[in-house]
């Protein structure tokens, strides 16, 4: 073969083999189980422009099934016609992005249902019923994922019309990975013991008399598993459970639960389903009750979503990063052992959603994540708060002081300048009328580990960073090494001001970076 720049063969004297392998991994990216419940553009056609390199190319991409076996359908239905006969005989996988074309192509999708491998369907209307009902009804031998979602309709008030599809065995024999959403689906051990993957959002059980040991049985049976997600599905079988109920089902091969469900249900789950160490968990509980965030019996509303016995979540003593997010949608804790966002084994996700404004229920919030994840050896986080929810002192306190082997910590917003700082000092008194000797005995060293700090959105006033500085000089007096970097963010409390307030800055800052060298190998400051 003849030899290019650095003894490599010219582009163009590549092997088919390799082109192929090319122009298939220009479609890697997207999986078709991806967390959103509508179908997304799988991107499985992206390589259609490198036809256009040369026509050896475009040659070897016409001739080539395996290039045209994936297909993204969106409004042309011409291109879903050559793909069909391109691909020969090839496993076809489609993807379907708009009603209508999925509607009109029923009978296509019908006379290829032998070589049918994955079918993802848009969102249809209860008028399509007629149309889908015959793919139920068609045997797909090698078909191994589908995903339907009904659109319920808003037009009146009676409940949208289920698709019953109680033919799973004898019509999808490979069948291994479902997502429907506003469907009846069969709750059987037969249709459902080879699932890897089953996602179900707002659908009911064939069988309305279902019970919580029922759906536990079909649940143990399903020893594939990997992934499961319930989304409003336990809060239509009958639920409720004799008191002392302690079954635990164990799924070999478990790695991801995700369950959307009033708090009490997820915690029944949680607690009778095995999760091992490397458990993916996203919880998101519903609180739809009208309660006094004050009150005594409103002071676990997190906990109430885990099982009472948190040893049956081993996955907690392997966390090391988290994110507290209480200024988004309702109140969520984020938690993994590789790093942030992180898709590796071993994370937690729990948010609570409640009817009321979450506001008023920070401070609790923030107790709660420290009571349920103290265990975790937690390194690096990152708490996020809307302004002047969290006023005192304590709670910060009591924050810092469960976090030992954090070494990187960031505060957004911030919000009052004095609370989490005397928490960062370590005592309650205020800084400046303690002197040092005192300040060595007064109270335990909080974050002791501490190597970056970052906090934005602080109030400022003229006396905001000598009152920092005293706080690092405490943090010194306990014999904490200097930090790696102190990055803060001020902002002006009143409109109008903030010009006048950035210049103030601007003239007295340079005299603070010289002291704050002390404490921190960099300091960084601005103005939000």
């Amino acid at each position: 073969m003849a030899t290019g720049t650095g003894g490599f063969p010219p582009i163009h004297d590549l092997p088919n083999e390799i082109l192929v392998n090319i122009f298939q991994m220009h479609n890697v990216g997207y999986s078709s189980l991806g967390h959103k419940h509508r179908p997304h553009a799988r991107y499985a056609s992206r390589w259609y422009p490198l036809m256009l390199v040369c026509r050896h190319w475009r040659d070897m991409a016409l001739v080539t099934p395996t290039l045209w076996q994936s297909f993204d359908v969106h409004n042309n239905t011409a291109w879903l016609q050559l793909a069909v006969d391109r691909s020969r005989n090839a496993a076809l996988e489609l993807y379907f992005h708009n009603r209508e074309v999925a509607i009109d192509s029923i009978p296509l999708i019908v006379a290829q249902a032998p070589r049918l491998r994955k079918l993802l369907l848009p969102p249809l209307q209860r008028s399509d019923f007629r149309a889908v009902e015959t793919l139920f009804r068609t045997t797909m031998p090698v078909l191994n994922e589908l995903r339907v979602h009904l659109e319920p309709s808003w037009k009146d008030f009676t409940p949208p019309h289920w698709i019953s599809v109680d033919s799973f065995d004898a019509c999808f024999p490979s069948l291994h990975s479902i997502r429907f959403e506003n469907m009846a689906v069969p709750w059987t051990l037969p249709a459902l013991s080879r699932m890897r993957y089953l996602a179900l959002r707002n659908c009911t059980a064939l069988n309305n008399d279902l019970t919580f040991d029922q759906f536990l049985d079909v649940l143990e049976g399903c020893a594939e598993l990997e992934d499961i997600r319930l989304h409003g599905f336990l809060s239509t079988i009958a639920h409720r459970v004799p008191v002392g109920f302690t079954r635990v089902v164990d799924l070999p091969r478990l790695q991801k639960v995700t369950v959307s469900e009033p708090a009490a249900l997820c915690r029944q789950l949680l607690s009778a389903v095995h999760l091992p160490p490397t458990i993916i968990l996203r919880v998101f509980g519903e609180i739809d009750q009208d309660l006094d965030p004050n009150d005594d019996d409103v002071q676990s509303l997190f906990a109430s979503m885990f099982p009472e016995d948190l040893s049956k979540l081993p996955v907690i003593r392997s966390l090391k990063y988290a994110t507290v997010d209480c200024a988004g949608d309702g109140i969520k804790f984020s938690l993994c052992s590789a790093s942030h966002f992180s898709r590796n084994p071993g994370s937690i996700m729990l948010q609570l959603f409640w009817k009321q404004d979450m506001e008023v229920y920070i401070p609790r919030a923030l107790e709660e994540f420290i009571s349920l994840f103290s265990p975790a050896p937690l390194e690096d986080v990152h708490i996020s708060c809307t302004p002047d929810s969290v006023r005192d002192t304590d709670t910060w306190t009591l924050i810092f002081a469960a976090l030992p082997r954090v070494h990187t910590l960031t505060v957004l917003p911030a919000q009052l300048l004095e609370p989490v700082w005397d928490a960062l000092a370590g005592r309650h008194l205020p800084l400046l009328q303690v002197d040092e000797d005192a300040a060595r005995a007064f109270a335990p060293v909080l974050l002791p580990c501490l190597r970056t700090l970052q906090m934005e959105y602080l109030e400022w006033d003229e006396d905001a960073m000598g009152y920092i500085l005293e706080s690092m000089r405490r943090r010194k007096m306990r014999g904490l090494p200097k930090l790696d970097e102190l990055s803060i963010a001020f902002f002006a409390p009143t409109d109008g001001v903030e010009q006048v307030q950035e210049e103030e800055l601007d003239r007295i800052l340079p005299f603070y970076e010289e002291s704050m060298e002390e404490f921190a190998e960099r300091f960084v400051w601005s103005w939000t």
